[in-house]
C-alpha cells in the first residue's frame, strides 16, 4: 500500500503514464487531479494543488519529463514541468472542443490532440502554436470517429485509437492516411471500443478494449498475438472491467487503469519470444 493513499483513493481513473524511473501518473475525471504513484518511496500524491483541472483525460511525456494532459473540460492541454510545477497550456476552445488524448513528437517538436467532439487529430508545436488538423467524422480511410488514444511507432507513424469506427487508423505525422488495422485490414482483429493503445519495446502494439474489456497485443500491421482478459466486465484481478487507459514503460511493464474497478493493475509483457504467455500480472494492484 502507498503511504497518503487513503487521502486520494482512484473515483474515476481516465489515462496513464509512466515517467521511466519508477513514477506513474494516473489522471481522474472526478477527483479532478493527476495521482502520483512513486514505485520508489511508495508514495502517492497529487499533482494539482491549485484547482487547474477541469476533467484531466489521457497524457503524454516528452523525453525532456514534461507532462502533457489533455483535459476534455478545460479544452486544452495542461503542460507541467518535471518538477510537477505547472508550466503552460496549449489550445483553447477555438481549436479544441473535447481533448481526449496526446502524443508528444519531439523529433518534430509537435503535441498531437485526439478531439472526440470534433472527431479530428489537431496538431500544435510545442510551444503551443497551431499547425494543423485532420480526420472529420466518418467512416472512410482517414475519417475518425471519437477518436482517444494516439501514440507513434518507431517509424514516426501516428496510430489513432479511432474508438466508434472499431479499428486502429495509422497516419503519417503530415496527417495523410497510412492504413487501418480491425476494418478492411490484412488481419482482422475484432475490436469493439478500442480505447488507448501503447507500443512495447520490441514494436508491438497493445490495445485496450473498453467495451470487450481486453487487452489485444497485435504485431504493427494487426497481426494478432494475443488476447488477455475474459471478454467480459469481471472483478478478479487478472481481468478487465472498464480499463480506459496504457502506458508501457521501457522495461516494458504494462500499466493499465480500469475505471469501473478503480484501480491501477501492472503486467509484465515478455515478448514473442517467450514460450510462456505473453503477459503476467506481477501482484501490484491499486485499488
Amino acid at each position: 500500500m502507498f503511504e497518503g493513499y487513503d487521502e486520494v483513493l482512484l473515483r474515476r481513473a481516465s489515462g496513464v503514464v509512466s515517467d521511466g524511473h519508477g513514477k506513474v501518473f494516473v489522471s481522474d475525471s472526478v477527483l479532478r487531479n493527476v495521482l502520483i504513484f512513486d514505485f520508489v518511496t511508495k508514495i502517492v500524491r497529487v499533482l494539482d494543488v491549485d484547482n487547474l483541472f477541469g476533467k484531466p483525460m489521457g497524457m503524454d511525456m516528452g523525453p525532456d519529463g514534461r507532462l502533457y494532459v489533455a483535459d476534455a473540460g478545460r479544452m486544452r492541454v495542461l503542460v507541467f514541468g518535471p518538477d510537477g510545477k505547472y508550466l503552460d497550456s496549449i489550445g483553447d476552445e477555438s481549436r479544441l472542443q473535447r481533448p481526449m488524448n496526446v502524443a508528444v513528437n519531439s523529433s518534430l517538436g509537435r503535441i498531437y490532440v485526439s478531439d472526440a467532439r470534433k472527431h479530428q487529430i489537431v496538431v500544435f508545436t510545442l510551444s503551443g502554436k497551431f499547425l494543423f488538423q485532420f480526420g472529420g467524422m466518418g467512416r472512410g480511410d482517414g475519417k475518425l470517429a471519437m477518436p482517444h488514444g494516439l501514440r507513434f511507432d518507431r517509424n514516426g507513424n501516428l496510430f489513432v485509437a479511432d474508438m466508434l469506427n472499431s479499428r486502429i487508423q495509422v497516419f503519417d505525422p503530415e496527417g495523410r492516411f497510412v492504413s487501418s488495422i480491425g476494418d478492411r485490414a490484412p488481419y482482422q482483429l475484432e475490436l469493439e471500443y478500442p480505447r488507448d493503445i501503447a507500443f512495447s519495446s520490441d514494436g508491438n502494439l497493445h490495445i485496450i478494449d473498453i467495451k470487450r474489456a481486453l487487452l489485444v497485443s497485435c504485431e504493427p500491421n494487426g497481426k494478432l498475438l494475443l488476447v488477455t482478459g475474459s471478454d467480459g466486465h469481471t472483478t478478479h484481478p487478472l481481468g478487465l472491467s472498464s480499463p480506459t487507459g496504457i502506458s508501457i514503460g521501457s522495461d516494458d511493464t504494462i500499466h493499465i487503469v480500469d475505471q469501473i474497478n478503480n484501480r491501477l493493475t501492472l503486467w509484465k509483457y515478455f515478448g514473442t519470444s517467450s514460450e510462456q504467455a505473453l503477459h503476467k500480472e506481477v501482484g501490484l494492484l491499486v485499488k
